[in-house]
């Protein structure tokens, strides 16, 4: 049964949150033309965004270009929110396209910022441990899922506002960690946690990249 859940979390929860956001080659074209007479670096970088994120899964590439222009864009603005949601967007890219180290370092950062401003921690903290699991690295992993696991358990209980796309995420995670080190008692009781989510609030549509508030 403890199987059973957390491969049905999986599919759910496996789908790409860029993988939802295609744009067929006239609408990029028209991107690229858009970026090409802006005169605004706002607008740049929300161009810059929108590409880097339509390229992520047909040409990394092309996406990682565009990250890393709209991630200049977003420091010399110093909008610190900006900086925070291109962050986390490319710590999530990075994590898709198997560079877990570069995953860890973006979303280790767009944590700082988070942290400065007292806003919702539960999603780079969660990014943290998934790209610690990846690399093999249980210890860290368990240590920052269960960070983001409080965290968002604290935002629940408060009625903080959180992003819900995440879910079932953290129990979930927990779960697999746990049975990963073989305790299974654990896991067992984190996999009904995802279970008891699952059937209480459905999973919401996910969104290609992060809607975080002004900072």
């Amino acid at each position: 049964m403890k199987k059973l859940i957390f491969l049905l979390l999986a599919s759910f929860l496996g789908l790409p949150l860029m993988g939802q956001f295609t744009l067929k080659p006239n609408q990029l074209d028209s991107l690229v033309q858009l970026l090409v007479d802006a005169k605004e670096d706002t607008v740049k970088y929300e161009l810059y965004m929108q590409l880097g994120t339509a390229y992520s899964f047909a040409n990394p590439y092309n996406a990682s270009q565009n990250f890393g222009e709209a991630l200049k864009l977003a420091r010399k603005i110093g909008n610190k929110s900006r900086i925070t949601y291109c962050l986390l967007t490319i710590s999530y890219f990075y994590s898709q396209t198997g560079e877990p180290a570069k995953s860890i370092e973006m979303a280790q950062e767009g944590l700082r910022y988070l942290e400065e401003t007292n806003n919702d921690t539960s999603m780079p903290l969660a990014f943290i441990g998934e790209n610690y699991e990846a690399q093999g690295d249980l210890t860290n992993a368990l240590d920052y899922t269960r960070k983001a696991f409080k965290v968002y358990e604290k935002g629940l209980r408060n009625k903080i506002p959180l992003d819900e796309r995440g879910y079932p995420a953290g129990p979930m995670r927990l779960g697999i960690l746990f049975e990963k080190m073989e305790q299974l008692d654990s896991a067992e009781y984190y996999a009904e946690i995802s279970y008891q989510r699952v059937l209480e609030k459905p999973l919401l549509p996910m969104m290609p990249y992060f809607l975080l508030p002004d900072m």
